[in-house]
């Protein structure tokens, strides 16, 4: 079987006991005020910024989340609202050594695929998601179609649109965020490497330039950062792999061990 791409945006293979995180810092936007020399625009301006010290910080709400179930003739999946993240995935073309479908998720880890964060802690993987349908099924009349989460808390709002097409595995990803000072994506656990026994790497892999690098998942003791010319970061075995691959400049890549996931 030769490798082959499943998912090209935002989307994670197993690894036991490692996390990978894709991280690109926004620049917050900066309240602009008129310039005026009148002691009473000065004094509206210090209620302004002593009413906006005053909201505090708010932690999403852990949801249970409904599901959302999405089928193509490539592969069957389940995403969930509880942090509009993957909560399964089923390969139609692919079979095992008893003949079933091949699941590269069964079920989420501590920190799920697509999860979304102000911080590596990824807050927003058990928020509470609305969503604009319930399933979707494509076929050769129906070739492409999306999914749209929405979530708000007064201080945040995240907009993500999931778009999926009938031929292919390629997944597209647009997040839409306010609020965040910063904005994390997670590529996730418990997804995906099929056999991990095989002598061959397995685990995080970054093309930074023109340079692959791999990762030991065993042997990875300490935070790695990498900036500039970042191209994708991604996970694979032998046979599969997935990748988180951005449109725009990435600041930042990190991988670490998160835990004992």
């Amino acid at each position: 079987m030769e490798k082959r791409t499943l998912l090209a945006l935002a989307l994670s293979f197993l690894i036991l006991f490692l996390f990978q995180y894709f991280y690109v810092k926004q620049q917050p936007i900066q309240k602009q005020y008129p310039v005026q020399k009148a002691q009473q625009e000065k004094d509206k301006e210090g209620q302004e910024k002593k009413l906006e010290l005053a909201i505090p910080a708010q932690k999403p709400q852990t949801a249970i989340g409904r599901d959302i179930h999405i089928e193509t003739d490539l592969y069957k999946a389940i995403l969930t609202t509880k942090g509009a993240t993957i909560k399964y995935f089923e390969l139609k073309k692919y079979k095992d050594d008893k003949g079933h479908n091949i699941v590269l998720l069964k079920e989420q880890g501590s920190k799920p695929p697509l999860g979304i964060g102000k911080s590596k802690e990824i807050e927003f993987s058990d928020a509470n998601f609305n969503v604009d349908k319930e399933s979707l099924i494509l076929n050769k009349d129906l070739n492409n179609g999306s999914i749209v989460f929405e979530y708000a808390d007064g201080v945040t709002s995240i907009r993500r649109t999931l778009i999926f097409s009938n031929n292919t595995y390629k997944i597209e990803l647009k997040d839409e965020i306010m609020g965040l000072p910063e904005y994390w994506i997670t590529l996730g656990s418990n997804f995906g490497i099929f056999n991990e026994k095989e002598q061959v790497h397995t685990g995080p892999v970054i093309l930074k330039e023109a340079n692959r690098m791999e990762f030991n998942k065993n042997k990875l003791t300490d935070i790695k950062t990498y900036k500039d010319d970042l191209k994708w970061i991604a996970q694979e075995d032998k046979y599969f792999f997935s990748s988180l691959v951005p449109l725009s400049v990435v600041e930042e890549a990190v991988v670490w061990k998160y835990k004992d996931d």
